[in-house]
């Protein structure tokens, strides 16, 4: 390979050093973005891990209810047991939300 001209070498470093600011924009403003993201996960999460509790308990609780013919009584309590587990879990997970915004801080 031969060596370029230093007016190419001069054209090739303007593009790098443009597509580096364009990269370190982006990084900037996607932290700000990201953060504001990661709080809608962390919402959608929460709220996914409350309705499965609940369904899994009533699920649950219908199947043995089926199974024994004690039609609402299981399902009542399952459901009230995955309700405690859900609400469990985003207690959980807002403490580990609240324990990384503060190290982070």
């Amino acid at each position: 390979m031969t060596e370029g001209d230093p007016r190419d070498l001069d054209q090739l470093e303007a593009k790098l050093k443009a597509a580096r600011e364009r990269i370190d924009g982006r990084e900037e403003g996607s932290k700000n973005g990201s953060y504001n993201d990661s709080l809608a996960g962390v919402g959608y999460r929460m709220s996914i891990e409350l309705v499965v509790g609940i369904c899994v308990g009533l699920g649950l609780g219908w199947l043995i209810d089926t199974q024994m013919g004690t039609k609402p009584w299981f399902m009542l309590v399952f459901m009230f047991l995955g309700l405690a587990a859900g609400i469990f879990n985003v207690v959980r997970l807002s403490r580990d939300m609240q324990r990384r915004m503060d190290k982070r801080d």
